[in-house]
């Protein structure tokens, strides 16, 4: 009978021990898959933060290049007279 209390016994511990070494290793596992999926976010938000950069710089160029045609066409209307500007049919 001490035999068989024993070897419960030691069943039990067996199954404990495979638990918690699965448990470490799960939790390895998560700390390395929760660190890759942070390094893959942190290049996805670099990556990011440049495109708004770029877009940022695309937006301000454009905006400079309307203002410079909006002075450009105000000039040449300012120049144009308005007996230049009458079709005589």
């Amino acid at each position: 009978e001490k035999d068989l209390r024993d070897q419960a016994l030691f069943n039990q511990e067996k199954i404990i021990a495979n638990a918690a070494k699965t448990a470490i290793q799960d939790k390895a596992q998560l700390n390395a898959s929760s660190q890759s999926t942070t390094q893959s976010l942190e290049k996805r938000l670099k990556e990011s933060d440049a495109a708004l950069q770029q877009c940022s710089a695309l937006t301000t160029s454009l905006t400079n290049q309307v203002e410079m045609r909006d002075l450009q066409i105000k000039v040449l209307r300012e120049k144009i007279t308005p007996s230049e500007t009458l079709v005589i049919p």
